[in-house]
């Protein structure tokens, strides 16, 4: 388990710092066809399951138990899989019309909360194993 909430900080700036531009850019996005509602939504869901994911991989984690790390990967990604997969399908059949850009602004934060929470989880196999 994480040790302090400063581990956790970097998942929490990138939360801030997106939700931050994604609402100063608001204008510029809604031109281009974005819905912000989206991104904000998809934000927040990656955000909650990344650190739901992160917080399954530091209990799993045992020195003495190498399996077990590998299972709380495998929870975390079962666990991003269905709550991203239920989001997409329920915009998909609630939506009026379909928000590519918005879409793919979500794919690619994504991107970014993936390499961060692999990142963060890293850093703490580190820590575990010294």
């Amino acid at each position: 388990m994480f040790s302090s909430k400063k581990e956790l900080l970097p998942l929490h700036l990138v939360f801030i710092a997106v939700t931050a531009i994604i609402f100063i850019v608001k204008a510029k996005l809604e031109e281009s066809d974005v819905n912000v509602g989206l991104l904000i939504g998809g934000n927040v869901i990656l955000y909650a399951v990344t650190l739901i994911s992160i917080l399954m991989y530091s209990k799993k984690i045992d020195p003495k138990r190498p399996g077990a790390a590998v299972s709380g990967v495998y929870g975390g990604f079962m666990l991003k899989f269905a709550v991203l997969g239920i989001a997409a399908f329920l915009y998909m059949f609630t939506a009026k019309t379909i928000n590519k850009n918005g879409l793919i602004g979500c794919a690619v934060l994504y991107l970014v909360y993936h390499i961060l929470g692999t990142y963060l989880s890293l850093q703490l196999n580190k820590k575990k194993e010294v």
